[in-house]
């Protein structure tokens, strides 16, 4: 493979991700229920078996920042009242690497304290074969997933605009 470039590398779709929602009338109280959908996210891992260590994984982690007011609104929204819904562009893609689970917004999820967790971020793919050097893996070399999100908010917070950063990082 003479002058080829072999990495594991991610390419994030630089386009802003705009929520958009409505009110919900939810007993006892109302809800803002805000969505948008995360532009696409390409995980590529063109190294052969040879360069991988025996046992090791790749995954992607995202970690939201708190939702700053933009305008004259007193109070910001946390980041745990943001959730995701991670799927790979081909819905019919079946392989070793797997999106990660929904994350519920904390509205939804109040018992657990679901939603993003500055400190710890939460899983969108992960490489789920036994072995990063599987050939399986090898082969495939590039997987491509985008995600649904969410924004449940009471609908006492104040209208306005509110900007979040959305941070994606990949780890092995």
């Amino acid at each position: 493979m003479r002058g080829s470039r072999l990495a594991l590398s991610m390419v994030v779709d630089s386009a802003d991700v705009a929520m958009t929602g409505e009110t919900v009338s939810v007993i006892p109280e109302g809800e803002r229920w805000f969505d948008g959908t995360l532009g696409d996210v390409t995980v590529r891992d063109t190294r052969c078996a040879a360069q991988v260590a025996d046992g090791a994984a790749w995954w992607v982690q995202g970690v939201a920042t708190d939702f700053v007011a933009q305008d004259s609104q007193e109070n910001n929204i946390e980041a745990k009242h943001l959730g995701w819904e991670p799927a790979f562009t081909d819905p019919s893609y079946e392989g070793s690497v797997a999106a990660g689970d929904r994350v519920a917004p904390y509205l939804e999820d109040t018992a657990n304290e679901n939603g993003f967790d500055p400190a710890e971020g939460v899983e969108f793919l992960a490489n789920v074969a036994t072995s990063s050097n599987d050939p399986e893996v090898i082969a495939e070399d590039e997987w491509t997933a985008n995600a649904k999100m969410i924004l449940k908010v009471p609908d006492t917070v104040e209208d306005g605009g509110y900007v979040s950063q959305l941070t994606l990082s990949l780890f092995e």
